[in-house]
């Protein structure tokens, strides 16, 4: 009986020690307005809580962006929580969780609220600036500035070269900037885009461009050249301005044509192809602007063939000499005569006379070696040319005489008949490229020597 009676009080005791612990518990729980749809920027639905055993205030934790606060009443033991929601926020659901924090335990209890965003309008409009202006072709703008509102994103559109936007956010602005092509001319209109997250606004800024005129001229080199198959040409160089595209037609084989990178330049070069066409290549270039205006320039390559007997440039002269069978005396004499009189023909004319008479016995030896000459030329005698080192050569058609120079010298040419009589002397400034005529000549076989800075050249030419 008395184990029994124990038994009794001792469970007694712990069905009072859990009914205290369960009553000195916190619990927590919504009431109303735990799930909500809202619009953002707008204010939540008061959310009402009721709980136990919670000495303080709860604590608010939330997913969502917005301001957000409790009222306690403490005689009832309820909670309202109030609060906005930020305009900014985007479509979504979030959370709001009250934390009840109590002497034995913490409670939570969370509110869950979807959000539909606020829709924004997006706007663009001028307020600095001029939205007509004019400029000329390569030059800048004038700033337009524009006050826009709710834009995530602002560019430009249709602007003829480097346009670009610059945004103040603390001004809430953007500003059109830019340059214009120095190729594009006339009426241009530029849309610049405000772009937002509902819509999208425009303003339109119209710019009136005067064209440069369209350049393409000669600034290196010479575009009418006498050339040696299978030699390069003196490279050409063109300047141009407003141009898009250039066209090249009627160039020598082995002649190529590029822009210069980086510049506005235009360049012809390259070596002639030595089985090119002998003749004269007038060549084209045909240049053109965005708005298909053209320009043409022209230019000519004279090429011409190698004269086959022709070999060296230290010894031509003196092998010319000999092969003219005694006249390399008379040629010898002529050029010391005709040096030390400058130019006096009479007394370098006597000289050589003097001097051929003592090689008169030499006249079959003429004869053979003029043979000779006129076997070695092969048909040369239309158009021929003796190069006596890179760039120095001389050319012979139509009775002229042309003389190729690396650069502009003066140049002495002298004119022997097959005897060995110097029928012709004169000195003269030459550029890159001279001709002289020699058809006052009577007809027949001459030997012809050209010597400028240290470099002679001598010939066998036949005026006809």
């Amino acid at each position: 009986m008395k184990k029994i009676t124990i038994m009794a009080f001792a469970l007694f005791f712990a069905t009072s020690a859990m009914a205290a612990a369960t009553s000195d518990s916190t619990h927590l729980t919504i009431l109303e307005n735990g799930t909500q749809s809202l619009m953002a920027g707008d204010s939540i639905k008061p959310v009402q809580l009721e709980y136990t055993n919670m000495p303080g205030d709860p604590v608010i934790v939330s997913t969502l962006a917005g301001t957000f606060a409790s009222r306690n009443d403490i005689d009832h033991r309820k909670l309202t929580l109030m609060g906005l929601v930020n305009e900014k926020v985007g479509d979504g659901t979030y959370t709001i969780s009250i934390v009840a924090k109590g002497p034995l335990n913490n409670d939570t209890a969370t509110v869950t609220i979807t959000i539909k965003h606020k829709p924004m309008v997006t706007s663009i409009k001028l307020v600095g600036g001029e939205d007509t202006q004019s400029v000329v072709a390569g030059d800048s703008i004038k700033p337009v500035v524009f006050k826009i509102e709710n834009a995530k994103v602002v560019r430009p559109s249709g602007f003829p070269g480097g346009g670009s936007i610059i945004i103040d956010q603390e001004a809430s602005t953007a500003t059109l900037v830019g340059k214009v092509n120095k190729t594009v001319k006339g009426d241009r209109v530029v849309k610049v885009y405000a772009e937002g997250l509902d819509n999208t606004d425009s303003a339109t800024v119209t710019i009136k461009v005067s064209p440069l005129p369209m350049v393409l001229e000669l600034v290196s080199g010479s575009d009418n050249q006498t050339v040696v198959a299978g030699e390069s040409i003196e490279p050409i160089i063109y300047g141009f301005e407003s141009l898009s595209t250039i066209d090249v037609e009627g160039l020598p084989d082995g002649i190529d044509y590029d822009f210069v990178s980086g510049q506005n330049q235009f360049k012809i070069y390259g070596t002639v192809d030595p089985k090119a066409e002998i003749k004269e290549y007038a060549y084209t270039l045909k240049a053109s602007d965005e708005d298909s205006e053209t320009i043409t320039v022209t230019g000519k390559f004279n090429v011409v063939k190698t004269l086959s007997s022709s070999s060296g440039s230290g010894q031509s002269s003196s092998s010319v000499g000999q092969s003219s069978s005694g006249t390399g005396t008379s040629s010898s004499s002529t050029d010391k005569s005709s040096s030390s009189g400058n130019g006096g023909d009479t007394n370098s004319s006597s000289s050589a006379k003097s001097s051929s008479s003592s090689t008169t016995s030499s006249d079959s030896s003429n004869k053979s070696s003029d043979s000779s000459k006129n076997s070695s030329s092969s048909g040369a005698e239309d158009a021929i040319v003796a190069s006596a080192v890179r760039g120095f050569a001389l050319g012979f058609a139509n009775n002229e005489l042309t003389v190729v120079l690396p650069k502009s010298s003066m140049v002495r040419v002298q004119v022997f008949d097959m005897m060995g009589h110097m029928v012709e002397s004169f000195s003269e400034s030459v550029g890159t490229f001279t001709s002289f005529s020699l058809a006052h000549l009577e007809r027949g076989s001459y030997v012809v020597r050209v010597e400028s800075d240290r470099m002679v050249r001598s010939a066998k030419i036949v005026v006809k």
